[in-house]
């Protein structure tokens, strides 16, 4: 009986739960990383931390099971948090936010117009 449960269709059904269940925990992995992201840019200056921003929200477009809305909405909690903690009025702050979240989506498309194809 242990041979009627080694078929390549019950084979390749199991990798394909696997892919799954690895990509949905890599999901919810993912916003757990950028919550603490927060944490880790509180101490630095506004622009050292939009640039980072960018950079990790451009990175982790390039990643298959990035979704965009938690990488959007902790680029513009955290890049307006960072100028607002500057001094800078709420307007510009929330300008800044838009231009970093518009940068990441720039910066997506051109790598992966230029890299991917």
């Amino acid at each position: 009986t242990d041979l009627l449960w080694k078929t390549p269709v019950i084979t390749k059904a199991q990798w394909l739960c696997l892919g799954y269940i690895s990509f949905t925990v890599g999901v919810k992995g993912t916003t757990v990383l950028l919550a603490y992201t927060n944490e880790w840019l509180q101490p630095l200056s506004i622009w050292p931390v939009a640039i980072a921003m960018w950079a990790i929200g451009t990175f982790l477009f390039l990643l298959p099971p990035t979704r965009g809305a938690p990488v959007y909405a902790l680029t513009g909690i955290i890049v307006t948090a960072g100028a607002t903690d500057e001094g800078w009025d709420i307007g510009p702050a929330i300008g800044l936010a838009l231009a970093a979240g518009t940068g990441i989506k720039f910066g997506f498309a051109a790598i992966a117009q230029k890299l991917i194809g």
